[in-house]
């Protein structure tokens, strides 16, 4: 199930969407909804192959997306200080 979940990040599918608003960050998976305040986000972690939106606590969603989204996160996400790339770590 992990693999399986992994190798569907490392796609951009058609059936996801993500949104990132002032208030939320918001992804769609065809009928299923994970939506994460920006006031629960502590870091944005930019890996290899994901893109992971962590929250501060432990009950909230954890939203995690493909690598491809990396310039999209990059341009429109408001609060960049959380943000932490370690894509570089990788090449």
């Amino acid at each position: 199930m992990i693999r399986r979940r992994i190798s569907k990040l490392k796609n951009r599918g058609s059936d996801r969407k993500l949104v990132i608003e002032e208030d939320y960050v918001e992804l769609t998976v065809g009928n299923e909804k994970s939506r994460l305040e920006m006031s629960e986000i502590q870091y944005v972690l930019i890996n290899k192959y994901s893109i992971s939106f962590i929250p501060n606590k432990a009950n909230s969603t954890l939203i995690a997306i493909g690598i491809s989204y990396r310039e999209d996160v990059l341009n429109n996400f408001a609060r960049r200080e959380i943000i932490v790339d370690n894509s570089s770590l990788y090449q």
